[in-house]
This record gives C-alpha cells, sequence and structure tokens, in this order.
C-alpha cells in the first residue's frame, strides 16, 4: 500500500499532560508505529527581533521552499 505523510503543527496550553493526552489520541486513531518524528519545537517569541535569528529563519524558508519545488518538479506519479 502505499503511504502519505501529513506534517502538522499544532499548539497547546504549555503543559505535560495536554502532550501526552494528544500523543496518546494520536497512537490510538493512526498507530505508534505511523508516528514517525514528533518534535516538541521551542518557543523563540523572545528572538522575533533577532536580525541573526531572521536571518537564519529566511534562509531556512528559502531552503525549504526550494526543497519543496524540487520535490514537486521531480515527482513520480
Amino acid at each position: 500500500m502505499k503511504n502519505r505523510k501529513l506534517n502538522i503543527t499544532i499548539k497547546l496550553p504549555d503543559n505535560d499532560m495536554a502532550q501526552y493526552e494528544l500523543e496518546k489520541t494520536l497512537e490510538g486513531i493512526i498507530g505508534k508505529d505511523n508516528i514517525t518524528d514528533l518534535r516538541v519545537l521551542p518557543n523563540t517569541d523572545h528572538l522575533k527581533d533577532n536580525e541573526h535569528f531572521k536571518a537564519l529563519y529566511k534562509a531556512e524558508k528559502k531552503a525549504k521552499d526550494l526543497k519543496y519545488e524540487y520535490i514537486n518538479l521531480n515527482r513520480k506519479n
């Protein structure tokens, strides 16, 4: 069977129980073996005005855009 990958970002209350409940719910719906990558992203709000961080963020976004453009142009059906 062909698989599809889905990447989502979800905002949760900042507590371990909310995260635990979400993870257990997802495991129950799609199975633990189908969750291949789960990351807790750090809060970067305090860096939003930092010029170095802005440059890194912009470079990362450009690299991601180029990567997905390349993937879409070379997609196998």
